[in-house]
């Protein structure tokens, strides 16, 4: 995701219609850009965006020592 603060300002910037158009970028890519006007709109929208993975059951590792003994 792309996440692009301020619709207003980035609709003027960026014609993503004339990018697919010109083949810069595939229609699908369009699904990529998400805009957000205001911070509860952005955090709600990186927050759905993330995927939390759950943590494995393991032992912790040890690191052992490179130092040679002697």
């Amino acid at each position: 995701m792309v996440l692009l603060y301020g619709s207003s300002y980035w609709k003027e910037i960026l014609n993503f219609e004339a990018l697919v158009r010109h083949g810069m970028i595939s229609r699908d890519d369009l699904r990529l850009f998400q805009y957000a006007d205001d911070p509860v709109t952005a955090l709600g929208l990186l927050q759905g965006a993330l995927t939390v993975e759950p943590e494995e059951e393991r032992s912790p590792a040890f690191a052992s020592s490179r130092t040679p003994r002697g």
